[in-house]
């Protein structure tokens, strides 16, 4: 249920504590752990005491409502600076990263057990050391993970002046809150800012809101993401941080993963860790990455709490580097800081508070994990988003040395991204289509079956070289045979109604007539100027190209029939990635389907049988695929057992196909053909046909 952007300033208050109610509840139980409670009772009375605390319950209900309006389209919202510190934000899913100690929760009866933060920083940990598969002791159930161990003041500190929520959204986003509140954005009490990594997620859920698909990872999934990533399978630390790496620094834990963060992300933090980064056996603890590590430093130096967050503040917002004398730094040499301690802290230029890395490297690692599960569909949003307002149009086809050298040289983040992502997806053998009209987007890349469709802004960056299909005037050195002129068996009317988006099967014995049908077929449509594309099973498509010629007009100059180019043996993954490329409108017709799936060369398997039904369910998929993507009818003639022979009725049924079980369930229509003269002396030598499916209804 939508609800509405706008807040009422008397009901704010009750509105936020009562949807934070609701979400303990549901994660921690009716009866939460009493330091669950006390972190929400201090986040509450720091907002209700303060100058402008009817203000803040007001931002708060406005910006979890702009997250429910994110999330109603499966992206999260991405939380800003100290804002992701709040337990308030992450019950209404404002944040991801819960602040709370490290603990395992039960999803069933809602145990909790905090640990030792000292021994698991992170609850992410807890996963990684089997939390995931450890059972409640209560009820059995496993248990999860969870707490980043953020403490409030970290929030309330420094929200001591006005409190203004900064939410990173998809610029997708902003027409649809825009919508939904009827007012402008500016005169919302939070700042908004559109985030291309949030526009990416939002254009992937686009791509695969079919229910059969699953959409990007949510948070949960990332947490197993983690957890799997950190033996290496994924080379999470490496592709998150592919340069600057210490050469020690190997992250092992989540929580060393954002240490990693920090120390990479922030500016002169590898100058301050130097000596601890050098360290062997233990490159990553002790480290200073964030401002509440540096405050926990100054803290164990004998200095009061207040005064460590303030001066942790002072140093990781870079005002040190700024004001290099000020009576800040001077108070460090009362709590046991050396000169050179002090100088060191001088060269920060910026630390992350820990809340705000949380968020942001979760955002990483989501749209990581969604690069992994659908690559096609992550790499269209990225080139999509990504595209500079001139993008180069020679990297589809330019060498891989040079596309990989241009990266290393471009400065712009963007054209970077874009470059990054058109490697990307070369490297993982996805197929980039020229701009065709009618099939592609004016401005976005598209995704298919392993392949990518150039957008219009892009015609002529992918020129076909040689086609695939060649018209037939191209055959002309060859002469029709008249003999070859036949007349159909039965008015052609009746299939053409069948010629809709889809898969249509034609079967029939060998010798029925299925490919003298097919020819006929395609020289009517070409006569009305459908645009027809022919595979023959025949070598060089010569005979092929003869019957044709003898059924079509004189002057083929403009007649639209295209042959393919049958030279090599038939492959129809190559058959059908040409197809893409080349053909916009028009019909595909295949004669010698079976010639595609039963490979001719030795089985590999043991079971023959069994490594056909596999080829054939990936070409049955394929072809569907092909022609709900391309939206253009496909006709593809199979062949029918011997049981028609064997039976009094000659009349084939539906279960004789051959591909039955996979070609029958993908086909839209199924039209089968017999003569009763091939089975006997004397019959009819009259084309006869069933249509034995129909769409999803059997006849």
């Amino acid at each position: 249920m939508e609800k509405e952007l706008s807040v009422n300033r008397n009901n704010a208050a009750q509105k936020v504590r009562d949807r934070c109610k609701a979400a303990l509840e549901e994660r921690y139980g009716s009866r939460p752990d009493e330091r669950i409670i006390e972190r929400l009772i201090e986040e509450d009375r720091e907002i209700e005491f303060a100058e402008d605390g009817e203000n803040r319950w007001r931002m708060l209900l406005s910006a979890a409502n702009v997250a429910d309006a994110c999330r109603a389209h499966g992206v999260p919202v991405f939380a800003r600076g100290n804002l992701g510190a709040s337990f308030f934000a992450y019950l209404l899913g404002v944040s991801e990263c819960n602040p709370l100690p490290p603990h395992t929760v039960c999803p069933v009866c809602k145990t909790v057990e905090f640990v030792d933060p000292n021994e698991f920083p992170s609850g992410f940990d807890l996963m990684r050391c089997g939390a995931a598969q450890k059972t409640c002791p209560t009820c059995g159930a496993s248990l999860l993970g969870d707490g980043c161990n953020v403490p409030a003041a970290s929030l309330f500190e420094t929200c001591r002046g006005p409190l203004i929520p900064e939410l990173d959204v998809p610029a997708e986003a902003l027409p649809l809150i825009r919508e939904r509140t009827g007012m402008p954005l500016h005169t919302l009490p939070l700042t908004m800012r559109p985030n291309k990594a949030l526009s990416v997620l939002w254009r992937m859920h686009d791509a695969l809101k079919e229910p059969s698909k699953p959409f990007v990872p949510d948070e949960q999934d990332v947490r197993l993401f983690v957890g799997e990533g950190m033996n290496g399978s994924f080379g999470i630390g490496k592709s998150l941080f592919p340069k600057e790496l210490p050469p020690t620094a190997t992250p092992e834990t989540f929580s060393e993963l954002l240490t990693l963060y920090g120390l990479v992300y922030g500016t002169g933090t590898m100058e301050l860790n130097k000596e601890r980064l050098s360290d062997p056996e233990h490159p990553l603890s002790g480290v200073i990455a964030f401002r509440e590590d540096l405050q926990d430093r100054f803290v164990s130096h004998g200095m009061p709490y207040p005064a460590a967050y303030f001066l942790a503040e002072f140093i990781g917002k870079g005002k040190a580097k700024k004001h290099p004398d000020s009576d800040a730094l001077r108070s460090l040499s009362e709590h046991g800081y050396t000169a050179k301690a002090v100088e060191e802290l001088k060269t920060i230029g910026r630390l992350f508070p820990k809340a705000h890395a949380v968020n942001h490297l979760l955002l990483m690692l989501r749209l990581q994990r969604a690069r992994e599960t659908h690559p096609v569909e992550y790499f269209a949003a990225q080139l999509t988003v990504r595209a500079p307002k001139e993008p180069d149009g020679a990297c589809f086809t330019t060498e891989r040395k040079q596309l990989a050298d241009a990266i290393d040289s471009c400065g712009d983040p963007d054209e970077k991204a874009y470059l990054e992502a058109v490697l990307g997806a070369r490297d993982r053998e996805i197929e980039f289509l020229p701009a065709v009209s009618g099939l592609s987007d004016p401005a976005a890349f598209l995704p298919g079956k392993g392949t990518i469709r150039l957008p219009l802004r892009l015609s002529g960056a992918i020129r076909i070289e040689r086609p695939f299909f060649r018209q037939i005037a191209e055959f002309t050195c060859l002469r029709p045979d008249p003999e070859e002129r036949q007349t159909p068996a039965f008015p052609m009317d009746a299939l053409f109604e069948t010629l809709s988006e889809g898969l249509h099967l034609i079967g029939g014995r060998p010798g029925m007539g299925k490919s003298t049908l097919l020819q006929h077929l395609a020289a009517e449509l070409a006569r009305s100027g459908t645009p027809v594309y022919y595979y023959s099973q025949e070598r060089l498509n010569v005979r092929c190209a003869r019957r044709l010629m003898a059924l079509l007009p004189e002057e083929l100059e403009n007649v639209p029939v295209y042959l393919a180019d049958s030279t090599a043996d038939p492959d129809l993954f190559a058959l059908l990635r040409a197809a893409r490329r080349e053909i916009s409108t028009g019909v595909l017709i295949l004669d010698g389907l079976e010639l595609m799936v039963e490979n001719r060369s030795p089985y590999p398997a043991a079971n023959p049988y069994s490594e056909v039904h596999l080829r054939e369910a990936a070409a049955a998929t394929a072809l569907a695929e092909f022609a709900k993507q391309c939206h253009l009818p496909v006709l593809a003639a199979v062949p029918l057992s011997r049981d028609t022979e064997h039976r009094t009725d000659h009349r084939p049924k539906l279960s004789d196909v051959r591909y039955h079980r996979r070609f029958v369930d993908e086909a839209d229509t199924v039209v089968l053909l017999w003569r009763d003269s091939y089975y006997s002396d004397g019959g009819d030598p009259a084309m006869k046909y069933r249509i034995v499916k129909r769409k999803d209804s059997h006849a």
